[in-house]
């Protein structure tokens, strides 16, 4: 579960955590359309840079929005996600 984001770091928690130095890639449910059609992801890199009790921090080295599903511009109606929920 997410529970910080900023342009640098991820703060989320996990049963297992990952180890120190650890590289991931986590993908985030944007709660917004692209053009009001098709749902979106945010994709974050980093290595994890502190595991405690506030849960593990990631730092964010790239990152990049990624569309979900059905790519169709021309539909009025939004299109089922294939996003997986972050």
């Amino acid at each position: 579960m997410t529970s910080d984001l900023s342009r640098k770091h991820l703060r989320f928690q996990t049963e297992e955590p990952p180890k120190l130095g650890d590289r991931l890639e986590a993908r985030i449910a944007w709660p917004f359309l692209l053009q009001n059609v098709c749902r979106l992801q945010l994709v974050v890199r980093g290595p994890v840079v502190e595991v405690g009790d506030r849960g593990i921090l990631m730092g964010i080295e790239n990152y990049e929005f990624q569309t979900c599903g059905e790519r169709s511009f021309a539909s009025a109606e939004p299109t089922v996600s294939n996003c997986s929920v972050g």
